[in-house]
């Protein structure tokens, strides 16, 4: 029997005001009630078994999540996707150097898309190590692009490095091009 690739659920930032609260956090439950409210329109919007086969190819089973994210596309619109987490701890147990696309940070975490190699796949990853938030916060102000928890697009702009310094988790920036 093969092992799972995804080890859990993660639920991203404003997707809690739109699922009820009642629902399990369960990626089944939670499909279902996306499929029911017609937020799953298109395959692309979920991670199927091809998405999966694919990463597989680089991860191990249980090194990944899913993130959930429901989202307001429009006013009046919610839109549904679904995307690998990688853990800092994964990040930072591959070596993997990554090219950020955005982040978003306020005081105490910061969540943050990236590409990785040449997967076509967009990850997510969030950190509250005390480190790192502030250097995604010094790097923010030094873009000129800061507002607290407004997002910061880069589209790959940037690569980033998470090792452990010690007892703590850090990141390194590297600028590819300039903006």
């Amino acid at each position: 029997m093969r092992k799972k690739l995804f080890s859990g659920l993660v639920v991203l930032r404003e997707s809690f005001n739109f699922i009820p609260h009642d629902l399990p956090r369960d990626i089944d439950k939670i499909r279902d009630w996306a499929f029911k409210q017609g937020l799953i329109i298109d395959e692309f919007q979920i991670i199927d078994s091809e998405r999966e086969k694919e990463l597989s190819k680089i991860f191990q089973s249980e090194e990944l999540l899913i993130a959930v994210h429901v989202y307001k596309a429009t006013k009046d619109f919610l839109d549904y996707a679904e995307y690998p987490y990688v853990p800092l701890k994964t990040l930072i147990k591959k070596k993997m150097q990554i090219d950020l696309t955005s982040w978003r940070v306020n005081t105490s975490k910061v969540e943050f898309c990236f590409w990785y190699d040449d997967i076509e796949e967009l990850f997510y990853s969030i950190s509250n190590a005390k480190r790192i938030v502030k250097k995604f916060y010094e790097l923010s102000k030094k873009l000129k692009h800061y507002e607290i928890e407004k997002e910061i697009k880069i589209l790959g702009n940037i690569q980033a490095r998470f090792f452990k310094n010690g007892r703590c988790f850090d990141v390194e920036f590297k600028l590819k091009n300039k903006f």
